[in-house]
């Protein structure tokens, strides 16, 4: 069983805090002996992971932590996401929906790394760029989770999802029939009215 004397969090917080259940979450992890830091600030979210990463394999290689624990700033722990702090892996993740309720990464086979843990002598085995945007014709063709998910498989290693996390989303909520609460997507409600206008 992992420690958590062993795992190095990094919030990907991009000059934002992270939201209070997250913070709850780390000052406990925190107080169990986990070490906390932010990532960087002023890189794209790409680079920023590509960064910690780099770090991670540095410090490892002087006596550091063994584990990389990545989580976005806009997660909140569910009654599964302490799985991701002691389950046996070389690659962990917990399942999330995506921005604007749409696909996020969820179940095995896939891969998020808003909240995934990963060992230190694996990062050195995956070959670099580990997180980038995948283009074509100024098209995105993958978002920087998968792009590290098919590097990690160059190296023969494949993630395992181990439990879920919540994600922050903007919601729109007012009073349906009946006096029932309703809740809309922003994206949606402006793709309707824009569809109204035109």
């Amino acid at each position: 069983m992992v420690a958590l004397a062993d795992i190095q969090v990094v919030v990907m917080a991009f000059r934002t805090q992270p939201i209070r259940l997250l913070q709850s979450w780390l000052d406990e992890l925190r107080d169990g002996g986990a070490a906390v830091r932010y990532g960087s600030p002023v890189r794209g979210i790409d680079l920023a992971r590509e960064q910690a990463c780099n770090r991670q394999v540095r410090d490892y290689a002087t006596g550091g932590r063994r584990y990389l624990l990545m989580i976005d700033h806009d997660m909140a722990p569910t009654e599964t996401t302490d799985r991701i702090l002691h389950a046996e892996g070389p690659l962990l993740y917990c399942g999330y929906v995506g921005h604007g309720g749409g696909r996020g990464h969820w179940g095995q086979g896939d891969f998020g790394c808003a909240c995934c843990r990963i060992d230190a002598e694996v990062l050195t085995k995956i070959p670099k760029p580990r997180f980038a945007f995948g283009r074509k014709n100024d098209q995105l063709t993958c978002c920087e989770c998968q792009w590290f998910q098919r590097q990690a498989a160059k190296a023969g290693v494949a993630p395992t999802m181990v439990g879920d996390v919540y994600h922050l989303q903007e919601v729109l909520v007012r009073y349906g029939s009946a006096g029932k609460m309703a809740m809309e997507w922003p994206w949606i409600l402006e793709r309707e009215i824009g569809e109204r206008h035109d």
